[in-house]
């Protein structure tokens, strides 16, 4: 049996996309009117279907992740800190990183970078220690030095 997590174009949660209502995309990608109306339909599908199909793995990281100990990053208001986990940016994971409270994103801070550099293997280690497929992208690719999360191998352990 395949990992659930690893899924391809095409599957279960892409079936269809392209043959639903412009309403029912907005409403599935959470798009507000005026951006949707903006983004070629293609993109809005191609963001919506990975979402989807990705969000079993979303809900097993968040679960493992607040069960020990740490919060979600909420963006609005200018950022409560916490981990962040970008479901829409790659086919082959999800992107998992490290925000800092009061910021949108991460720039090229000396302290950010330090509290990154101490977070993200920090990150990995327990996820791997929860059965998660985890490796930190290396500097000379895109999203360089955040975790790339591609599955749950083994059972998480109880919190």
């Amino acid at each position: 049996m395949g990992d659930p997590f690893l899924r391809a174009s095409g599957d279960e949660a892409s079936d269809g996309i392209h043959t639903v209502t412009d309403d029912d995309l907005r409403q599935r990608s959470g798009l507000p009117q005026e951006i949707f109306d903006i983004v070629p339909r293609d993109h809005v599908e191609a963001f919506v279907s990975r979402v989807e199909s990705w969000a079993d793995l979303d809900a097993a990281l968040d679960g493992a992740l607040v069960s020990a100990g740490f919060h979600r990053h909420e963006q609005r208001g200018g950022g409560t800190g916490g981990f962040n986990i970008a479901t829409w940016l790659r086919d082959d994971g999800v992107i998992l990183s490290w925000a800092l409270a009061g910021r949108m994103h991460s720039g090229s801070d000396p302290f950010d970078d330090t509290v990154e550099s101490v977070m993200h293997p920090a990150l990995a280690a327990i996820l791997q220690d929860c059965g998660f497929d985890v490796e930190i992208i290396p500097h000379d690719q895109d999203d360089a030095g955040c975790l790339l999360v591609t599955g749950l191998t083994a059972p998480s352990k109880p919190a």
